[in-house]
Formats: structure tokens, sequence, C-alpha cells
């Protein structure tokens, strides 16, 4: 009786565990960034709590994201010593045990600090020699997952605890292997298009995974200890309307956000690699040119890389605007931005005013005036390798090098038209990650709707369980 009291108040202990840390990543951090991302003027990215984002370093959400790793590594490495003591296989004990070692690992390299950095380093030239890199690592961690859910999976007995078990692990370190390839696409696919996004995913699906491992795992330790005949927290019909409900949403908010709120980026002049990029000092009134031919679809906002050069100086603004090629006049669409103080440049959004929307292939000249101070000077990034064919780079009037061009990316307009449709075919088939990106997106926004549901509903008792 006491042993049956005892696990119930574990239980309910595990429950209201589960629901508050769905409640703190997914209210919390996943919840704000995505309304961030897609309304910034309501909700801008400054206006965000640090301590509540899992990637940065030394946050409360930090900790506790290696709280949920280091709890997976006790319960697993519980798991074994069970599987052990009931002589179950040592495919199941080595699976456990594996797991245990893994998520210990990722625990303490999740609260990276200077101290342990350079001995994580030693340990992975240790285990994959000096010709490491990021994708070698990448690729080899995102194995072990792998094959620890084909171990398990494969030893664990069949029927219910199958189900039990089986589910929420499969679902665990499938979300963490997805978080591998977001955070391997990042270079690839995200850089330059959705990096403030890539983080959200991989964050949130590293979380999720661990708190559906973690379950899986204290399911598994609790089985032998009570009778668990009437569990049942993963039937079919729950699983297949969470998984249709999930997918609907995120096809629906997805929809919403590309027809109202994103802005496909047009032309893209942007430097892939810190090589080929370097930036050009301004005085004031002093300008730089960039020869652009008008695309297809209207243009509606800049973005570009520009700072102060004394961080400790006032900021300035830079003057933008648009005309027809070897005129100043008329201004077709211009607008105007303020420029942080620093000594490297940022990339800066510019709304242009009225939207660009000349004819197709129309030759135009993109000004950017520097209006500072006397004794500053207005940093813009520039790129080599010529990035963008269709126009030359002029310095106050200067032509310089055939193969250098202004690092910017030009947006088309937020309002869905048959332009903005037109726009965003020719984005997607323009470029091969284009198409990958977003099937990756889908995949992992529906897990991040589909993982957070699945926890609540397990993390509710079923009726049987109220007496």
């Amino acid at each position: 009786m006491l042993e049956s009291r005892l696990w119930r108040t574990v239980t309910w202990a595990g429950r209201l565990l589960l629901l508050g840390a769905v409640v703190f990543c997914w209210g919390g951090f996943v919840a704000p960034q995505l309304v961030s991302l897609a309304f910034p003027k309501l909700l801008p990215p400054d206006a965000l709590p640090r301590g509540l984002d899992p990637g940065i370093e030394g946050t409360v959400a930090n900790a506790i994201s290696a709280t949920a790793l280091s709890i997976v590594a006790l319960l697993a490495f519980a798991n074994a010593i069970i599987r052990l003591r009931a002589r179950e296989g040592w495919g199941i004990v080595g699976g456990w045990a594996a797991l245990a070692v893994t998520s210990a690992y990722l625990a303490w390299d999740e609260l990276k600090t200077d101290l342990h950095g350079e001995a994580t380093d030693v340990l992975r030239r240790a285990v994959f020699g000096e010709s490491l890199d990021a994708f070698t690592w990448a690729v080899h961690l995102s194995l072990l997952p792998v094959a620890l859910g084909l171990t398990i999976w494969g030893f664990t007995p069949k029927g219910r605890r199958s189900r039990a078990v089986g589910v929420p692990l499969s679902l665990g370190l499938a979300a963490w292997m997805l978080a591998t390839v977001v955070d391997m696409s990042q270079l690839n696919l995200f850089a330059d298009r959705a990096d403030a996004l890539e983080i959200v995913l991989d964050e949130s699906l590293e979380f999720s995974g661990s708190l559906l491992i973690a379950l899986s795992a204290g399911i598994a330790v609790r089985w032998d200890a009570v009778s668990q005949q009437r569990l049942n927290l993963f039937p079919g019909r729950r699983l297949r309307l969470l998984a249709v409900g999930s997918i609907a949403m995120v096809a629906l908010s997805g929809s919403l956000a590309v027809g109202f709120v994103f802005r496909a980026p047009i032309v893209n002049a942007q430097a892939r690699t810190h090589t080929n990029a370097f930036y050009l000092s301004l005085k004031d009134q002093e300008a730089i040119t960039q020869e652009l031919r008008m695309p297809a679809v209207p243009l509606e906002r800049l973005k570009l890389r520009m700072a102060t050069h004394d961080p400790d100086g006032p900021s300035g603004t830079a003057g933008v605007r648009v005309t027809r090629l070897e005129t100043s006049e008329p201004v077709l669409a211009q607008g105007s931005v303020e420029v942080p103080s620093g000594d490297t440049p940022e990339w800066i959004d510019v709304e242009l005013y009225p939207q660009l929307a000349e004819p197709d292939g129309q030759q135009l000249a993109l000004w950017v005036v520097a209006n500072v101070d006397q004794d500053t000077e207005l940093r813009i990034g520039a790129t080599k390798l010529n990035r963008y064919l269709d126009g030359r780079l002029w310095v106050n009037g200067e032509l310089t090098w055939s193969d250098q061009d202004l690092d910017f990316v030009a947006y088309g307009a937020r309002d869905l038209t048959l332009s903005k449709l037109a726009g965003l075919l020719s984005v997607l088939t323009s470029d091969w990650r284009w198409p990958l990106l977003l099937a990756d997106l889908c995949i992992a926004l529906t897990f991040i709707t589909f993982i957070p549901a699945l926890l609540v509903t397990a993390a509710l008792p079923e009726r049987n369980e109220s007496n």
C-alpha cells in the first residue's frame, strides 16, 4: 500500500513537471519567438527575455535544457540496471546504457563554459581524429540515435509495453535526429534565409525530444514496479487525430504567413562566406551606387550591412533612394534608417516608399547616402566574386572593380497578389536549397506542434487513474 502511494506521488510529480516544461518551452520561448519573427513591430526581438532563450549560454532556459538531458541520462541508466537484473538481453541493456551516456554528454555539452570547451574539442578529436569538422561531427552524432532506436525497438517485448515505451522513444529520437539535421542545414539552408527560425527549431526539437525520451524511460522504469494493465497513453486514434490536427495547423498558419507576412528575397546578392565580404567607408553626404536590374515583381524592402565607425560614438542615418540609371530624378522609391554604432556592419532592414514597381528589366540605380557626423564614417558591406551579375558598383561616382557589388537583399511585397505568387515560384525554382528548406521547415514545425499536444495529453490522468 505504501509503495503504491509512493509511486502515485512520483507519478503526479512527473506529470506536473512535464506540464511545466511544456508551458515553459512553448509558452515562454517557442510561441514568442515565432510571433516576433512574423510580427517584429508587434513584438520586437529585443523585447524578448534573454533568460527564456535556451540557445544563450548561462540562461535559466539553458540550464533547464541541460536538466532535461540529465533526467534522460538518469532514467536511461536506471532502465539499463533494471533490464540487466531482469536478464532481458545485452541488446536492450546496451541500448539504454548508450542512451544514458549520450544524454549525459549532451547535458554536459549544453552547459558550455570556457572551462570544458577545450576538453570537448579534445574528446571529439580523440574519437574522430584530427580532421574532424562540424559536418563530420553532426553526421556521427546523428547516426547514434538511429542505432539506439533500432536496438531498443527491436529488443523491447511487443504488446502494450512496446507501445507505451516505443512511441515516445521513437518520436523523441526522431526529434533529436531532426534537430541535428536542422543544425547541419544551418550553413547551406537556413543561413541568410531564416537563421533566427533555425535557432527556434533546433532548440525546441532538442528539448521536446528530451521530454519524450524521458517520458518513455520513466514509463519503462515504472512498468515492473506497478501494474500497468490499464495504461494506454498513446492509442492509435489519439495519435492520428493529433498528427492530422498538427499538419492542418501548420498548413493553415504557414499559408497565412506566406500569403500575408512572408516577403520573398527576389534579389539576393549576399556574400555566402566572410572571406568574400568586406566593407566600404563613407563620410557625411558621400554615396555608394549599385546598378540594379528591375525584376519581374515589385520590391518593397532592402536589407543592407551597415554600421557607423565609432562604437562609442553617436549613431547616424543612411538614406536610400532608387532612380533610373544615369539619372537622379525622379526618385522612384526611397527610405531612411538609423544605423547603430559599431565596428562591424550589421544587417539592417530598409522599407521602400512607395513600392518599387518598374517594368521588368528596367536598369535602375540604388543609392545609399551617408548622413553622419563630421568625424564619423558609415561602413557599408560589399562583396567580391561578382555576386550580382546585373549591375556594377560605384563609390562617389567612381567605378569599383568589376567583381565587386553591394552586399544586399531585395524583398518582394508583403501583400498577397499574383505578382507575389509569381515571385515565390521564381524563388523556389532559383535554388535547390529553397525546396529543401521548405520541406525542412514543414516537418520541423509539424513536430513542434504535434509534440507539445502529445505531451499534454500524456500528462493528463486517465479517468481510471483518478480514483
